[in-house]
């Protein structure tokens, strides 16, 4: 991690120091400090240090005066500090008007702080900056993980990285194709989804100049993505300056996880090809985003495959996970459960299918209420599980359920919903075959809180499991208990396989721990949401 000369000269907290030689370069960064004490010590001199000397071994030695300053500025030194009235009165015109020919920053040092007070004040600044950016590095992976896991895309990883280093970042395919690009403002016409990019010729490190679209030539940094085709890469422009060590580190690492991404909608997309019309492959492949269009170009679509997109609607998503028979005609079979379901009068159904996945949406041709919209999927998707289990015992289907919604980004959302039902319904071990998304939204928005902050959604369950641990009782079972049989004593008891009066004085137990008295809704609605993150963490 490095500083500045300018953040030393106006910002250290040290007084007086000067730049008296190259002063329109204090933007200089430097990674350390090392003392020159004898003419020799030069050869120890890194690229990128800050070099501080009293100045002693050079006091009548005009020509060795001249000559440090050369060597430092050969040796890759960021600039040279001297104090003064220890032995110089001032830092001697021939010095200085060297450093001014070889563009060397000379500080002026005042007497009154030791070299190793220098030294301190630098290294302390250097190691809270590196501090500062590994903590926001780690919440880039944090956060870039959460979008992996719960399956939010490739797009939103790369806008993620874009952010964080506040540069154009371009996933690119085999072909040199812009996948995904996001963008700075003052490169929004650089290019578009599809477009060719190509690479004019290579520099070192992995760096290269590219023609865009807009017939700019730019230099990015590239990587490829191991696992994502022969020279699938991400491209980083390095407009604003060439990236740091650290911001490559950062960037192979964000690597190996968009690569898992990549994977994930790669196993997602299945054979891109076998559909009844290229349209229901484009709305397929947009649901699964593995497409972007625009609204026109997705109403276009919608249109062509005679979608009634703008009445309300809900979706239903069935997969078979195993028992899959090719000679059932799962569609009409879809098609008899919604004319026996009576919720389903003055619905439209439509139904997009791909393999062992089936996409049904139902739009209502009158007005419905968003609660009647639920019940009624949730009723259809219960016929759907049923009459799935009657044709094969050994059929293994889940079932996810959207909300409800009437506007256009619904169509997409609604999938996404009905992907996390069945998502979150695993993660929490439910061996339900349907999972609506109304009902585990709440455990959604548990899942995209930052990683740190996760145990933080069930301390009064966490000092319960303390006092279990210590005490070898089950606090914690008999209070998710008693929330999940709805607060009433003669039911939990009765599924805890406990005597009444047993569970009466374990609540007690709990009151006094907790200083909760479990009887109104305001005692009891920070508790239950509680369970519902531990179920989700633990």
């Amino acid at each position: 991690m490095k500083s500045s000369l300018e953040w030393l000269v106006t910002a250290s907290g040290l007084k007086n120091i000067k730049c008296i030689a190259c002063d329109d370069l204090t933007n200089t960064r430097f990674d350390g400090v090392t003392v020159l004490d004898n003419p020799d010590a030069i050869r120890w001199v890194k690229q990128d240090e800050l070099a501080v000397t009293t100045g002693y071994f050079l006091l009548h030695d005009e020509e060795a005066q001249k000559r440090i300053v050369r060597e430092l500025k050969e040796a890759g030194c960021a600039g040279l500090g001297v104090k003064i009235r220890d032995y110089f009165q001032e830092i001697p015109e021939g010095m200085v008007k060297e450093a001014e020919k070889v563009k060397l920053p000379l500080l002026e040092l005042p007497f009154y702080y030791s070299l190793s007070e220098v030294s301190q004040t630098i290294y302390n600044h250097i190691y809270e900056l590196s501090y500062r950016s590994r903590v926001k590095e780690q919440k880039l992976i944090e956060d870039i993980s959460d979008i992996f896991f719960s399956k939010r895309g490739t797009m939103e990883i790369v806008y993620r990285i874009a952010e964080f280093l506040k540069r154009t970042v371009i996933l690119l395919d085999s072909d040199f194709k812009c996948v995904y690009a996001a963008k700075r403002m003052n490169d929004k016409k650089l290019c578009m989804k599809d477009s060719v990019i190509r690479r004019l010729k290579s520099l070192k490190n992995d760096e290269c100049v590219f023609l865009f679209p807009d017939k700019t030539e730019r230099k990015g940094y590239t990587v490829t993505i191991p696992g994502a085709g022969a020279n699938a890469l991400l491209l980083v422009l390095e407009d604003a300056g060439e990236l740091t060590k650290e911001e490559k580190s950062i960037i192979e690492r964000c690597i190996k996880i968009l690569s898992m991404a990549l994977e994930q909608a790669r196993s997602r997309q299945e054979d891109r090809y076998e559909f009844e019309d290229s349209y229901h492959k484009d709305l397929y492949e947009y649901l699964n985003g593995l497409r972007q269009y625009d609204d026109g170009e997705l109403k276009n679509i919608l249109r062509d495959i005679e979608m009634p997109f703008e009445k309300k609607r809900i979706m239903i998503l069935l997969q078979i996970q195993g028992g899959f028979d090719a000679g059932t005609d799962y569609r009409e079979l879809i098609q008899g459960c919604i004319r026996k379901c009576k919720e389903m009068r003055g619905f439209e159904p439509y139904i997009l299918s791909r393999g062992r996945k089936f996409i049904v949406y139902l739009f209502a041709c009158t007005d419905k209420s968003d609660p009647f919209m639920c019940n009624a999927a949730g009723k259809l998707a219960g016929i759907m599980a049923e009459r799935m289990g009657r044709i094969n015992d050994g059929m293994e289907v889940q079932i996810g359920i959207g909300k409800s919604s009437d506007d256009f980004p619904g169509i997409k959302r609604a999938y996404q919903e009905a992907e996390k039902a069945v998502d979150i319904g695993e993660k929490l071990g439910m061996k339900e075959q349907v999972f609506a998304y109304n009902q585990l939204e709440f455990y959604d928005y548990l899942l995209q809180y930052p990683v740190k902050t996760k145990e933080q959604c069930c301390d009064s369950i966490r000092c319960l499991q303390e006092y279990d641990e210590e005490n070898n009782t089950e606090l914690v079972h008999t209070l998710l208990g008693f929330l999940e049989h709805k607060f009433n004593v003669s039911e939990t008891a009765k599924a805890l396989y406990i005597h009444r009066n047993t569970l009466i004085n374990r609540l007690n137990k709990i009151k006094e721990l907790l200083y909760n008295d479990l009887e109104t809704m305001d005692d009891l609605m920070p508790l239950c949401m509680e369970a519902y993150a531990y179920k989700l963490f633990s």
